[in-house]
């Protein structure tokens, strides 16, 4: 890659922000690698505000498919970058996009859960991003023996507003001039890799 490249992917400690305003962001969507100058930044603490309830879950029953638009919706022009944390004793895996599962390797999936802050105490390792309205997908279980009244996920991050600059294919990313922040905007598909 040319210039000067920071990653911006679950940095451990407290969140901060991705970048500061007038810096650019290069953001991995649909395929593409898009380009945007960030105009604006606002915390978004943890609040009851950003508590999502999947409600009753019974053993054995997921709750599968749910989007996490309501928590997470953005404007025209802004991304979200979040960290999560179960609150209730349930087990969270996460799409993005709707079909393409994060946090997995060839053979497993990794889920987010009430044990993850005891290796991720800062959450960094959970941090999501959604933009405008594509946001991710989840799948929420009950991993006890007894019914849950309420499956609660605590969300915190950033919001920023951005200025769309260019679109580069997957192909053209050494041509991209630094310096930015480069993130992925979705889930990596596995296979298609260079040997």
């Amino acid at each position: 890659m040319s210039g000067f490249y920071r990653p911006g992917f679950g940095r451990p400690g407290d969140i901060v922000p991705l970048a500061e305003i007038s810096e650019r962001l290069l953001i991995q969507r649909d395929n593409l690698w898009n380009l945007y100058r960030i105009t604006g930044i606002e915390p978004l603490q943890p609040s009851a505000a950003l508590v999502l309830n999947f409600g009753a879950i019974a053993v054995g029953v997921p709750i599968t498919d749910r989007t996490l638009q309501t928590p997470l919706e953005l404007g025209d022009f802004e991304l979200g970058q979040f960290r999560m944390r179960p609150l209730d004793n349930i087990r969270i895996r996460v799409y993005q996009p709707r079909a393409v599962t994060k946090y997995a390797s060839k053979r497993v999936v990794s889920t987010v859960d009430l044990h993850s802050r005891i290796t991720d105490r800062c959450g960094h390792l959970t941090e999501i991003y959604s933009y405008k309205d594509e946001y991710p997908f989840v799948d929420v279980t009950n991993p006890t023996d007894y019914n849950l009244l309420i499956a609660r996920v605590l969300f915190w991050g950033f919001r920023y507003k951005v200025q769309k600059l260019e679109v580069f294919p997957l192909e053209k990313l050494v041509e991209v001039p630094g310096p930015y922040t480069a993130i992925m905007g979705e889930a990596l598909v596995r296979g298609g890799g260079e040997g």
